[in-house]
C-alpha cells in the first residue's frame, strides 16, 4: 500500500491570498498579521486555499473491501465486496502514450 500523500506547505502566496479575500477595509497585510485573532483568521483560510489547490491536483482512488452479510440471528451467512473511496493520488491527467 503506498503511503498517504500529505499536503504541502502553506506559502506565503496563500497567506496573500487569504487577506484579501477577506476583505478588511482599513487593514494592510503586515497589520492584520501583527493582530492575534486576525493573523488566526488569515493562517486558516490559507490553509482552506492550499487544501483546495493540492485537491485539485489529486484524484480518489477507489477499492474493494469485503464486508460480512450477516443473518436474522446475527450469524454470518456470506461475504459482498463493496467499492469504497482510497487514499488520495497525484491525478495523471495528461499521460504519455
Amino acid at each position: 500500500m503506498k503511503a498517504p500523500c500529505t499536503l504541502p506547505d502553506v506559502t506565503q502566496e496563500h497567506r496573500l491570498a487569504a487577506f484579501v479575500a477577506m476583505h478588511w477595509a482599513g487593514w494592510t497585510f503586515e497589520a492584520a498579521m501583527r493582530y492575534d485573532v486576525r493573523r488566526r483568521l488569515i493562517e486558516a483560510r490559507a490553509a482552506q486555499i492550499r487544501t483546495a489547490e493540492w485537491k485539485a491536483t489529486q484524484q480518489r482512488s477507489v477499492v474493494p473491501v469485503k464486508r460480512v452479510r450477516l443473518g436474522a440471528d446475527g450469524h454470518p451467512i456470506g461475504w459482498a465486496t463493496q467499492m469504497t473511496s482510497g487514499q488520495f493520488q497525484a491525478a495523471d491527467f495528461f499521460p504519455q502514450t
